[in-house]
């Protein structure tokens, strides 16, 4: 499926630091129910920007459920390619809710794996469907940055 994007979700960055590594279409739907029920984790492949191979993997755990509901966001990047990423975001759009860019952070221990937790905020009660549009980011090679600088 295809998203609107903001500018900042271009294919290079605006300050020249960040050129996309993943394909723009790399996103998934979170339903946000009115049922307390939570939804099985959802496994999405990654792939690159012209959608040719295969990058890594993104797990939303769970899939869905009530406001209130802790999603945990789940990077792995394959390990052919885990060196090239040095950023991880994760758009979320809502029409009754609005855009935020949320950065994850790198494991320690794993350069593949990147995390974040993701809750969803609302009236009791509330049903919408929320996309949570992911970008893996390579530093551009005409200029260093750090993982605090933004797109």
């Amino acid at each position: 499926m295809a998203a609107i994007w903001p500018p900042s979700c271009d294919l290079f960055s605006d300050d020249g630091g960040w050129n996309r590594f993943n394909h723009v279409d790399d996103e998934v739907v979170i339903e946000v129910t009115a049922d307390a029920a939570l939804g099985d984790d959802l496994i999405v492949d990654l792939s690159s920007t012209t959608g040719a191979v295969i990058v890594g993997e993104l797990t939303v755990s769970p899939s869905s459920g009530p406001v209130g509901t802790a999603h945990v966001v789940t990077v792995w990047v394959f390990d052919d390619y885990a060196e090239r990423v040095g950023r991880v975001t994760l758009d979320t759009f809502s029409d009754a809710r609005g855009t935020e860019e949320i950065l994850l952070v790198r494991d320690s221990a794993e350069i593949g794996m990147w995390r974040t937790t993701v809750t969803s905020y609302g009236a009791e009660g509330e049903v919408r469907s929320d996309i949570f549009a992911l970008g893996l980011w390579e530093a551009a090679e005409d200029g260093s940055t750090s993982d605090e600088e933004a797109r």
